[in-house]
């Protein structure tokens, strides 16, 4: 029995591109379904927020006040401290990462790399810091729950 060696490897050229094809269409699939699924999910959100304003105009109707504009202004105070907070405290890590494994590296250029870095995360914690700002300034804006 003789075996071509030609032959043998234009087949399992053949069957690799074969598995090649295989893996693409299926991450195609994969694909058009986390598209799919996004879709979904943005979709329901869009439900559940015209939900709130169709509450939110008769909450307003029955008091007297805006109430999309005051869910608006409370949603803004928290969306402004969270993800100021979110950023600044990624930056933050991100900065002191990249300027520690410098040092690793090259420990001659701590002094070099030490100054930028922590003027840069102070830079950081002032964006954070304005986030806390412009929350406090929305949270005043939002009518006392007393009466």
């Amino acid at each position: 029995m003789k075996i071509n060696l030609g032959t043998l490897v234009i087949q399992a050229h053949q069957c690799e591109s074969s598995k090649q094809r295989l893996l693409k269409v299926i991450f195609n699939e994969g694909e058009k379904m986390k598209k799919q699924a996004t879709m979904f999910f943005v979709f329901v959100a869009q439900l559940l927020v015209a939900g709130l304003a169709m509450a939110a105009e008769g909450t307003a109707a029955a008091t007297g006040d805006s109430g999309l504009a005051i869910a608006g202004v409370a949603l803004g105070a928290g969306l402004a401290i969270g993800l100021g907070a979110f950023g600044g405290g990624l930056g933050q890590g991100k900065a002191a990462a990249a300027a520690l494994e410098g040092i690793a590296r090259n420990p001659g250029a701590a002094a070099k790399i030490q100054t930028p870095m922590i003027i840069g995360l102070a830079l950081i914690e002032s964006l954070v810091i304005y986030a806390l700002l412009i929350a406090y300034l929305l949270q005043a804006k939002l009518p006392s729950l007393a009466h």
